[in-house]
């Protein structure tokens, strides 16, 4: 694809226009965008181990998004903005050709539905790309060869079943009340009788009651502990990975790891590396990006 730099901010290559441009009249590429430069590096995995040639992988903070075209529906960030360049490519560039698609992590629409559907828009199959490691076998492993620090199955269930109850807290904030800041957990988890414990309301008190939301404690409670009580299915479409990085790092802190191993930035990479490209073919939305592409 030829890159387009004139009137733009140097961090930009191209912009919404050109891209609509280059689509038009080019139906042969394969091109996938993605929310992020973790995202683009999975994939870029995938596709040299799957010898996919045609496919060419792009970061959204490559394209310059005018922001009277993120939407309110489309949320915020870089998943908001690859969003609305799915949405604009899809209004000027009709279907067929598939020639490019943006690729947007699931995130919380399980719970509550925000982003509006439009050909050029795929989510993936869980919360995120690197929701394929997020099981216990990773944990263990991480724990044992990354903290060198053995953990109890026990243990590494209670980093699972927080990951489920932040998720849903997550949700209900998105629905409720979306303008407040999202808090840190770290504060509200403790070790007792050798299990980690996370008291829920304490930390609604400070998420919402300390954000002028104290009309909703109730609700929220009762809302959380009702969807993790009834909760069936993958665990990988309920953990958000903000949350996985943060409370498996706190873990490993408390066992006595060493600090900058256990910062939340570092462990994420590591956590890449084990989304392998053999684990990757049994989730749907990389099966179906080495179909798209060799079409």
């Amino acid at each position: 694809m030829t890159k387009s730099r004139s009137r733009l901010p140097s961090q930009y290559l191209f912009t919404v226009e050109r891209l609509v441009a280059t689509y038009l009249y080019e139906p042969k590429l394969r091109d996938i965008f993605v929310e992020g430069v973790s995202d683009a590096a999975i994939i870029a995995e995938y596709r040299s181990a799957n010898s996919l040639d045609k496919l060419k992988i792009y970061n959204i903070n490559d394209v310059y998004i005018p922001s009277e075209l993120v939407k309110f529906s489309f949320g915020s960030g870089n998943r908001g903005r690859l969003v609305a360049l799915a949405h604009a490519i899809s209004e000027e560039v009709p279907v067929p050709p598939e020639n490019v698609v943006c690729l947007a992590d699931t995130d919380l629409d399980e719970e509550v539905t925000e982003a509006p559907a439009c050909d050029r828009l795929w989510f993936t199959e869980h919360t995120c790309l690197e929701a394929g490691v997020f099981s216990m076998e990773t944990l263990r492993w991480l724990f044992s060869t990354y903290f060198c620090k053995p953990a109890s199955t026990e243990c590494l269930e209670d980093v699972i079943s927080i990951c489920l109850r932040l998720y849903y807290i997550r949700s209900f904030k998105q629905s409720n009340c979306r303008e407040i800041k999202w808090i840190s957990p770290d504060d509200n988890l403790s070790i007792e009788a050798g299990r980690i414990k996370f008291d829920q309301k304490g930390y609604l008190v400070k998420l919402l009651q300390y954000q002028g939301q104290k009309a909703l404690l109730s609700s929220a409670d009762d809302y959380i502990s009702e969807k993790v009580e009834n909760f069936v299915g993958d665990i990988r479409s309920r953990i958000h990975k903000d949350d996985f990085f943060v409370v498996t790092c706190w873990f490993g802190k408390k066992l006595g790891c060493s600090h900058e191993l256990c910062k939340s930035e570092v462990f994420s990479r590591v956590v890449l590396s084990h989304l392998r490209p053999d684990a990757m073919e049994h989730i749907s939305h990389f099966r179906k990006i080495r179909e798209w592409a060799c079409g």
